[in-house]
């Protein structure tokens, strides 16, 4: 093959080239031509992009809209949890205030019942009559109450 191709008859850059020539308008519309399938070509690339950009906004968006959601939902409950513990707390607060007015005034009838039972006693040591009655209803209670 190498030998069929010799200098002579080996074919030049031109004779690859179309036989055509282009006229100068020719070549100006294939010109535009291209030039308008590029612009076409980066319109399109360029309207990938920006949907690309505006779909990944969307999604780092909704990311940061739910991240900042749940943390007002975390920060509601715990606010809430802290309303309920506050209420429980202060609930118990008023039960134990209560019970410990009820304990002071029970404190107060009884010690009222001890002085009024020693004003009465003292009364009936000072009757020697009425002392010895005391004594032996006393002892009969006592060992009425001693058996059971």
């Amino acid at each position: 093959v190498a030998s069929f191709l010799t200098p002579r008859n080996r074919p030049t850059k031109l004779a690859c080239l179309p036989a055509m020539a282009m006229s100068d308008a020719e070549a100006t519309k294939q010109i535009d031509q291209m030039v308008n399938f590029i612009l076409s070509e980066a319109k399109e690339k360029a309207s990938d992009i920006e949907r690309k950009a505006e779909e990944d906004f969307n999604i780092d968006k909704l990311k940061i809209v739910e991240g900042t959601k749940k943390k007002i939902r975390t920060e509601f409950e715990n606010k809430a949890k802290k309303v309920v513990t506050q209420v429980a707390i202060n609930k118990s607060t008023a039960v134990n205030r209560a019970r410990l007015r009820k304990i002071a005034e029970r404190q107060e009838i009884i010690a009222k019942v001890k002085d009024q039972a020693a004003g009465l006693l003292a009364k009936k040591v000072g009757n020697q009559g009425e002392y010895k009655a005391l004594i032996v209803d006393l002892i009969v209670q006592g060992a009425l109450c001693g058996g059971r």
